[in-house]
């Protein structure tokens, strides 16, 4: 198996999707339930973004 960049990038992010492009899966872009787990993960995302308060440099 040939490690890449883009595997060696998709792993810091998440290492399941980096086992998933290094054995040549990937999503359907038409697919309902892909689409629905994508907005899922970006709503808590960004919920747990919120949670977290700025961080102030004096």
């Amino acid at each position: 198996m040939n490690i890449t960049g883009s595997i060696l990038n998709s792993y810091m992010v998440c290492p399941r999707q980096a086992w998933m492009g290094a054995h040549g899966i990937s999503g359907d872009k038409d697919n309902d339930l892909l689409r629905e787990g994508l907005y899922i993960h970006e709503q808590a995302y960004q919920r747990s973004m919120i949670r977290k308060k700025p961080l102030e440099i004096m």
